[in-house]
């Protein structure tokens, strides 16, 4: 979707074939250590894929650290490092 632009934040737009993401969804930020996921109070929500299978929905602006997969409302990303690829 076509998310609000904050300045100095870099917005990353997700095709979303499932039309469930928000225009603005969630948040996504790396602390140093770890990747950092924030739900801007979507209406689909955010729940992130554990690789034990359980699956963790997000409270709203309750910051915590991402798990390589995750639901963004239905649709499911993947937090990769591209220069492993």
């Amino acid at each position: 979707r076509v998310p609000e632009v904050t300045p100095g934040v870099h917005a990353v737009v997700i095709p979303d074939p499932t039309r469930t993401l928000s225009k603005t969804h969630a948040r996504l930020s790396f602390d140093g250590d770890a990747w950092v996921i924030e739900d801007l109070d979507s209406t689909n929500g955010v729940v992130l894929l554990h690789d034990d299978g359980r699956e963790q929905e997000l409270d709203p602006r309750q910051p915590v650290s991402a798990t390589p997969r995750l639901l963004l409302g239905t649709l499911e990303v993947e937090i990769r490092d591209a220069s492993a690829s």
